[in-house]
Formats: structure tokens, sequence, C-alpha cells
């Protein structure tokens, strides 16, 4: 999976959340509603590494605890937004 492309999707389609589960499609917060992408189910080795990539250091630095707790955050991309 492509998360950066994933990224503008969400950003292009006005999504205000994007929220990941490993085992499952992404799912984007638009106005209110979660509306699921049509995606194929996201692998938990990318989505770790990724989710490390991006995390504020306390998360990234307990990556298996906050993939298992799960990890609420958010983050600014430019051109993207927040």
């Amino acid at each position: 999976m492509n998360f950066e492309e994933l990224l503008k999707f969400a950003a292009d389609q006005g999504a205000s959340d994007v929220h990941f589960q490993s085992g499952s499609a992404p799912q984007l917060r638009i106005g209110g509603m979660i509306r699921k992408v049509e995606s194929p189910a996201i692998d938990v080795t990318a989505l770790r590494q990724f989710t490390a990539s991006i995390a504020p250091q306390a998360i990234a630095e307990d990556i298996n605890g906050a993939m298992f707790r799960g990890a609420r955050f958010s983050r600014s991309f430019d051109g993207l937004g927040r």
C-alpha cells in the first residue's frame, strides 16, 4: 500500500481523519461519517513501518505497544494539511 497516495486521496476527499488497522482496508472520516476505502487490507509490517516513520517520538519508540493498544496522533504534511 502506498500510504502517501492514500493521504493525498484523503485530503482530496475532504477527510478530517484517516483510520488504519492491520488486516482491514483504511477508513476515512468525511463529514462525520466513517467510509471504507476500496483498497486491499493493510499489511501489519507495512503499517508498523509507516506509523513509526510519522508518529511522535514517544509512540515510535514503543511502536509494538502502540500497534497493540492503538495510537491516536495528528501530523501535518506539506500541501496536504494536518
